[in-house]
Parts: structure tokens; C-alpha cells; sequence
């Protein structure tokens, strides 16, 4: 005979305690849908494994250049200079600036990712002690250390693992040409690439220039395309997306994709594809 169960008192409290806790985490949901995705992505970060924080900072930048070329006709240039004259509201206008160089590419994304209202200084350098906080802040994007063990160590090089194609003829161009919108060029052009010992803070100009970068694919010493995870290496497209394509794949095959013209004669799917570990 089944022995029949009795519900108390403390069994109905617990059970709409369980209710109203099921609402608040429903509530909860409900808010960070409305929150941007890259920061609600963010905020998932502890959850996730390096490899997979690093294939989402990927994403992420892509994003981050996608809304860059929207609001400014074009990727950023390489190299943010000094606007002067200019107020700072139009530091994002896109456009080049006649004075001294600040800093990367990478800072003009930071809006992309989460509003700041800290410490930052824009007519300064990138190095400069009023910028201390934002590298410290937002350095976790572009770089390897997302344990955050070193958000308050001041000998730490915050390096970037992600660096652009740059360049005659690619979607970043040299400095001195306006670089692409992205809408207007084959979205299989290669935009930027990791790299495991770039030796480069992430505030700091500097990238792959296609006339002396090295040619390689996970050499030992780091320093050209290569990464920390074994097998391949991250690099982001013209149309926003992130692949890990194998390290097996030769140089020369890759770098068809790097010049808005030899992307525009090649294949992305057939050529790269077969290389491609994972795709976001």
C-alpha cells in the first residue's frame, strides 16, 4: 500500500517561495534581453572556457567594426591621430586626424562594446597616465587574460592577441587611404587575424602590414598568424564572421583573402572552407 503524502504549511511556503524565485529569475531574463548583446555576453565570461572567451572577443570585434563602418563610412583607420581643432564628440567621427598618433584601431571600439563613464582622456596618448583606467578596463577584449588577475598589476603588458590586415588594397589600407565601408567589399576579405606573441599592448598602434608581415602560420616564436590553442587560429571577415581555421592551412591560400581585390577573385567556401575548425 503506497503511503499517501501530506502536504504541511512549510511545504506551501517552500513551494511558493519556489515560484516567486522562478518570476525573479524570469524578471532577470527578461532585463538582459534588453541589455546589448556584446555586454551581455560580457557578463558570461567567468562561465566560459579561455578558448571559448577568445572565439567570443572575436565576435565581438567583429560586431564592434560592423557598427564602426556603419556610423563612419568605413572600418578606423589603423592608427587614430590626434583631431585637431576638432571637439571631442567627433573623436569617432572616422575621420583622420592631422596630429600626433594616439592610438589603435581597437580603442574606437570600446562605445561598441559598453558605455563608459570612467576615466579617459582622448586627446591623449594611449600610454598616457590618464588613460590608465580604460587600458585596464577594457583590455580583456583583445587580449588572452581574461582571468582578470592582472586588472591592478602595472608591470603587466596588456598584449593584443588580434591585429588587422593593413595595407595597399585591404579593408584597413595604409594610413593614409579612407579604409573601406564593409558593405561595399567581398565579405570574405580577411580583417583581422590572431596572433600569439604580438608583443603590442592593445592600445598601442600596430598590426600586420601585408608588405612586411611574417609570413607564417603558427610559428614558434609567435609572432606572425598563430595562436595559444592548439590547431589553428582565429581571423574575422568582412561580413562580421569569426572562424578558427586549421594551422595546416598554407600562407599563400590565406593570403588571397587579405586585398579587397584578390578576395573579390576567390572562393571563400571552397578554399578556406575545408579549413575551417569552427565558425561562429
Amino acid at each position: 500500500m503506497m503511503e499517501k503524502t501530506v502536504e504541511t504549511p512549510q511545504d506551501g511556503l517552500m513551494e511558493r517561495g519556489r515560484r516567486v524565485n522562478g518570476y525573479l529569475l524570469l524578471l532577470l531574463l527578461l532585463l538582459l534581453g534588453a541589455i546589448p548583446v556584446s555586454i551581455a555576453m560580457y557578463l558570461c565570461r567567468d562561465q566560459k572556457t579561455n578558448r571559448e572567451t577568445t572565439k567570443e572577443n572575436f565576435t565581438l570585434i567583429a560586431i564592434g567594426l560592423g557598427w564602426f563602418s556603419d556610423g563612419c563610412n568605413g572600418v578606423p583607420f589603423p592608427i587614430q591621430y590626434e583631431l585637431i581643432g576638432e571637439p571631442s564628440s567627433t573623436y569617432f567621427s572616422g575621420a583622420r586626424g592631422t596630429g600626433r598618433p594616439l592610438c589603435s584601431w581597437r580603442v574606437s571600439l570600446i562605445p561598441a562594446f559598453e558605455s563608459w563613464h570612467g576615466q579617459w582622456d582622448r586627446s591623449q596618448p594611449w600610454n598616457s597616465p590618464a588613460n590608465e583606467e580604460v587600458s585596464r578596463e577594457f583590455y580583456k577584449f583583445f587580449s588572452y587574460d581574461t582571468s582578470g588577475t592582472h586588472w591592478n598589476d602595472p608591470s603587466f603588458v596588456r598584449e593584443t592577441n588580434a591585429l588587422a590586415i593593413t595595407g595597399p588594397g585591404t579593408a584597413f589600407g595604409d594610413g593614409v587611404e579612407h579604409p573601406k565601408r564593409l558593405t561595399e567589399i567581398p565579405q570574405s576579405t580577411v580583417l583581422v587575424v590572431e596572433v600569439r606573441s604580438s608583443g603590442i599592448h592593445w592600445m598601442e598602434p600596430g598590426d600586420f602590414d601585408i608588405r612586411t608581415m611574417p609570413e607564417t602560420i603558427n610559428a614558434p616564436d609567435g609572432k606572425g598568424i598563430s595562436s595559444i590553442f592548439a590547431g589553428g587560429f582565429h581571423v574575422i571577415f568582412a561580413d562580421g564572421n569569426a572562424w578558427f581555421l586549421s594551422d595546416k592551412i598554407p600562407f599563400a591560400t590565406l593570403r588571397s583573402f587579405f586585398t579587397i581585390e584578390e578576395a573579390g577573385k576567390h572562393d571563400r567556401e571552397k578554399e578556406l572552407g575545408p579549413y575551417a575548425l569552427y565558425r561562429n
